[in-house]
Formats: structure tokens, C-alpha cells, sequence
């Protein structure tokens, strides 16, 4: 299995009739995700929720990111370490 955002990956792979194209999701849809991938039964700490917030936007709508990165938190339960991966999303995501 492969993703991309860009439909040329796929095209390039010769997988044209297997390619499944995403949209992007809602800021609302974001919030959802990320909450239930990294908290599913945990609440998230009212402390939390101005860095979830900023987490959610840099991951721009992209499910896959969001889901990553909702990972890596998860098992982080600071604030300075969740400002960490807030600060540079992509950095975290590719780590």
C-alpha cells in the first residue's frame, strides 16, 4: 500500500486503477480524529486542549497525519513535550 497527496505518485506507480482518492477532512472531523486515535477512552486534561488545538491545524486536514501524530502524543504526557511535537509537526511525523 502507498499514499500520497499527490495523484502523479500514483499515476508514476502504474496504480491508476487502484487509487482511491481522499478528501481532505473538516477542522470539526480533525478535532475528532485526533481525540479518538490518541484519547479514546482517556480524557483529554483541560490543560491540553490549547496544544491538541494547535496540533490539529498544523496537521492540515490530513488523516494520516493526524492519526501519526495523535500516536506520538499519546504516549507523551507533558506539556513541554506536547509543545514539542506542536512546534514542528513534520518534524515529529518523519522522526
Amino acid at each position: 500500500m502507498m499514499t500520497s497527496r499527490n495523484n502523479e505518485v500514483a499515476l508514476y506507480a502504474a496504480a491508476e486503477n487502484l487509487c482511491l482518492q481522499m478528501g481532505l477532512i473538516s477542522l470539526v472531523e480533525s478535532c475528532n480524529l485526533f481525540r479518538s486515535g490518541g484519547f479514546a477512552n482517556d480524557e483529554l486534561p483541560s490543560e491540553f486542549e490549547t496544544i491538541a488545538k494547535q496540533i490539529e491545524e498544523k496537521c492540515h486536514a490530513s488523516p494520516l497525519t493526524i492519526v501519526v501524530v495523535a500516536g506520538i502524543v499519546k504516549s507523551k504526557r507533558t506539556i513541554k513535550d506536547w509543545k514539542n511535537v506542536a512546534k514542528d509537526v513534520k518534524s515529529s511525523v518523519t522522526r
